[in-house]
C-alpha cells in the first residue's frame, strides 16, 4: 500500500490502473468468476494474488467497467453501475484460461453448472472490486516461479448486484448496492462489546464454526502457550500415558502432534485410563483465551525462543470493538 501511495502522489504516473472483479454467484460460498477490465487486443489474461497472498488466481480479460462510485457520509448510499459483456449470450467463445491450451471450459459451461441461464440469474451476486497498478500484476510467464506474496492494491470494495438497468445482446448494465443497503439488513448485525472478544476461541481452526472469526491454532512445533491471564505456561511435560500417576498440578501436552492442548491435573488418575478431555474429572485445559485485546496480541504476535514470529504478523482478528465505550 505504501508503494501505491507514493506512486499516485507523483505528478505523472507512468502506469495503468487495473480493475479486478470477483463475482460470487447466489448460493455459492466461494468466488465463481474472476474478471479484469479488457486488455490490449491479443494479450493474455493476467494474474493477481488472493488477499492473504496464499494463491495466484487468473483473471479473464473481458469488457467490464464500474461507474458512479461515490462515498457519502449521509443520505442514501450511492448505487454504482457495472457494465459487463453479456456472458450468457457470449459465453460460448470465452474460456476460463488463455494459456494457449484448448482444454478449458467455456463460460457458458461454468454458468450452466451454477444454474445461470439468463442475466437475471446472477442478481444477488456479490462483487469484490479490487484495483492496483499494472506493474503489480503477473503474467502467465510468472506463474511457475511465483511464491507466496501479499498483493499490493488499493482498498477493496464489495457490492451486490441489485437489478438490471439495461440489457442488449452484447452488454448488460447492473445496478449495484452496498451489502448494508439491502432490505432487512440491520446494523450492527451482532452485539457491540468493547473490551472482550465474543468469538469462539479457535472456532474456525478447530471445527469451522460459523460464529467465530478466531483462526488461532496450537501446533506441535509451537514453543509457547498461554493461559487465560495471558501468562506463558511453563513446566509442560510429555504426553499422556494410560494409568500413569500424575500429581495434582502436573501439566502435559496432549495430543503431542498436530493440534495440541495443554492440560493440568486436578486429580491423580493413577490406575485409571483417563486421557485429558473436556469435562474430565482428572484434567482441565489451561491454554485458553482471556478474550481481551492483549490475549489476541500475545498469541498472534508472540515470538519463539529464536525471536521468530510464532504466527503470522497480520492484523489481529479481535471480535470485540475496543474503540467503543458506554455513555449514559
Amino acid at each position: 500500500m505504501t508503494d501505491l501511495i507514493d506512486t499516485v502522489q507523483l505528478q505523472s504516473i507512468n502506469d495503468s490502473l487495473i480493475e479486478f472483479f470477483e463475482i460470487t454467484l447466489p448460493g455459492s460460498t466461494s468466488i465463481d468468476l474472476r474478471l479484469v477490465s479488457g486488455l490490449d487486443d491479443g494479450s493474455a489474461n493476467i494474474y493477481f494474488p488472493t488477499a492473504d497472498g496464499s494463491a495466484l488466481n487468473e483473471y479473464i480479460a473481458i469488457p467490464i467497467e464500474m461507474t458512479g462510485i461515490e462515498i457519502q457520509s449521509d443520505g442514501a448510499q450511492n448505487r454504482p453501475i457495472l457494465n459487463v459483456a453479456n456472458l450468457v449470450s457470449l459465453g460460448r467463445s470465452i474460456t476460463d484460461n488463455s494459456d494457449g491450451t484448448d482444454d478449458e471450459q467455456t463460460w457458458q459451461e461454468i454458468l450452466e453448472a451454477n444454474g445461470v441461464d439468463k442475466p437475471e440469474d446472477i442478481l444477488g451476486s456479490r462483487v469484490n472490486y479490487r484495483r492496483t497498478l499494472y506493474k503489480n500484476t503477473y503474467r502467465v510467464s510468472d506463474v511457475a516461479g511465483w511464491t507466496t506474496t501479499l498483493p499490493i492494491e488499493f482498498p477493496k470494495s464489495t457490492f451486490v448486484l441489485e437489478r438490471i438497468k439495461a440489457e442488449s445482446a452484447l452488454l448488460v448494465s447492473y445496478e449495484l448496492v452496498s451489502p448494508i443497503d439491502l432490505e432487512r439488513v440491520k446494523l450492527p448485525s451482532r452485539i457491540i462489546i468493547g473490551k472482550y472478544c465474543p468469538w469462539k476461541y479457535q472456532g474456525i481452526a478447530i471445527d469451522g464454526h460459523e460464529g467465530s472469526g478466531c483462526t488461532y491454532t496450537n501446533t506441535d512445533d509451537q514453543t509457547s502457550f498461554f493461559d487465560i491471564d495471558d501468562n506463558e505456561i511453563t513446566g509442560i511435560g510429555t504426553g499422556y500415558t494410560s494409568q500413569q500417576s500424575y500429581s495434582v498440578g502436573t501439566k502435559i501436552k496432549y495430543p503431542t502432534t498436530g493440534f495440541v492442548k495443554i492440560w493440568e491435573s486436578i486429580k491423580n488418575p493413577s490406575g485409571v485410563n483417563a486421557p485429558p478431555t473436556e469435562g474430565s474429572r482428572y484434567w482441565k485445559r489451561i491454554d485458553i483465551c482471556g478474550k481481551t485485546l492483549n490475549s489476541c496480541k500475545v498469541r498472534y504476535q508472540g515470538v519463539d525462543t529464536n525471536g521468530d514470529p510464532l504466527t503470522r504478523l497480520t492484523p489481529l482478528p479481535f471480535g470485540g470493538f475496543p474503540g467503543t465505550r458506554k455513555f449514559k
